[in-house]
């Protein structure tokens, strides 16, 4: 059980989550919705009462705080591009990466179609050098073991990633 100096103050946690609602129901439904990198600024959200070291617990708060006000300030959906997004995730979420991997346990989350791509690849690399049938079956275990291990972090709430 965390002691109650640990927990973030459920005012200021109360106002993150009002602000994540706000930004979602301004963009999250859209086209362009993964710019808003709503499910890593929702997972970190949920997770922030979890971080005991009160300094890096304020960090992540002030960060996403910032963040979520520069969201609601974007007067129409759609106006945020994919540059924009990538200098704002670096300011404002990247820096909590960090702190949610090694305190956490979160991981980078790998879209489907991607990780395939990367799998193939594999794949062909390893015929194209006449791998023997164990690298073959060692690259399957690999990569369908991360697949899984994805899908249990996403249940968890422990993935974050751009455009995520």
């Amino acid at each position: 059980m965390i002691s109650s100096s640990v927990m973030i103050p459920d005012l200021e946690l109360q106002n993150l989550k009002a602000l994540f609602k706000s930004a979602f129901d301004k963009h999250g439904w859209k086209k362009k919705k993964r710019f808003y990198n709503l499910t890593t600024t929702e997972n970190f959200i949920y997770h922030l009462s979890k971080i005991k070291d009160r300094a890096k617990r304020q960090l992540a708060y002030s960060n996403l705080n910032e963040y979520l006000v520069i969201l609601n300030e974007i007067p129409e959906p759609g106006e945020l591009d994919a540059r924009s997004s990538d200098e704002l995730f670096a300011k404002y979420l990247q820096p909590l990466i960090t702190i949610y991997e090694t305190r956490l346990g979160f991981v980078l989350f790998i879209p489907f179609p991607y990780l395939l791509f990367i799998f193939l690849f594999a794949e062909l690399a390893a015929f194209g050098f006449k791998a023997s049938l164990w690298i073959h079956l060692l690259i399957d275990f690999v990569f369908l073991s991360y697949a899984i291990y994805q899908l249990y972090k996403r249940k968890q709430k422990k993935i974050y990633g751009l455009f995520v």
